[in-house]
């Protein structure tokens, strides 16, 4: 796991300085002269309730990052059953916050809005901010401190990045699907109940299985030649 941003630096002060025009981290990084990782990217989501409810969601990463929308989606699931969400409108993002699209940050969020941060922001020192008012960022802005939203893994995978288990760069690669195993009880599929009786006369519902191959998938993973690597890490982003 990588070292938290500035983490051998003394916490300074949060202070207000002027940006005009640097909507985006490309803009922001070159106006003040920093590394994106000394930055924190926001992104403003509307999460939609199961009664018709709306709430704000706030997520967060390193400006170095991109969130992944896939286990972003895993997130809202776990924290709002049966929610399901989108990019937020220019219209909610100003009924909340005003007039500060591309200026959005942690310090001084609106009640209501839910904040969610990658764990990549995690102990960080003095990231540089949205000011949540046009033209402004704020530096010095202190995990702990200042900001301490729920914490998730958001990070997208992407090419060439480090791999998180061996450091060496990451490359995309197609995945076949050969087999697929489901595994279910009778009596909760709707279905006319199988039961069976146990050694006291009991009835019991026994767990039942299902598999489909794809022989296409099969015999051409037959045929393949793939060179066999050591060090590999397979996984995704979801």
């Amino acid at each position: 796991p990588s070292e938290p941003v500035n983490s051998d630096q003394e916490e300074e002060e949060v202070k207000d300085v002027h940006t005009p025009g640097a909507h985006t981290i490309t803009l922001l990084c070159e106006q003040l002269g920093l590394d994106p990782k000394q930055t924190l990217k926001a992104m403003l989501y509307t999460v939609i309730l199961p009664d018709g409810n709306r709430t704000l969601l706030f997520a967060m990463i390193r400006g170095d990052k991109n969130i992944s929308i896939n286990k972003l989606t895993a997130y809202v699931d776990s924290k709002f059953k049966g929610a399901s969400f989108r990019k937020a409108e220019t219209e909610e993002i100003v009924s909340s916050f005003g007039e500060v699209a591309g200026f959005c940050g942690p310090i001084g969020v609106p009640e209501g809005v839910h904040m969610v941060a990658d764990k990549s922001l995690v102990d960080g020192k003095n990231f540089v901010v949205g000011g949540n008012r046009p033209d402004y960022h704020r530096t010095g802005c202190c995990w702990g401190r200042d900001f301490m939203p729920d914490v998730a893994d958001l990070l997208l995978f992407e090419e060439l990045m480090p791999c998180p288990e061996n450091g060496t760069p990451l490359t995309a690669v197609q995945l076949r699907k050969i087999c697929s195993i489901e595994s279910y009880r009778s009596d909760m599929r709707g279905e006319p109940a199988l039961t069976s009786r146990d050694r006291e006369g009991e009835h019991k519902w026994p767990y039942r299985w299902k598999a489909e191959v794809s022989l296409e998938s099969l015999i051409l993973s037959f045929y393949e030649k793939k060179e066999k690597r050591i060090n590999d890490a397979i996984f995704n982003d979801k």
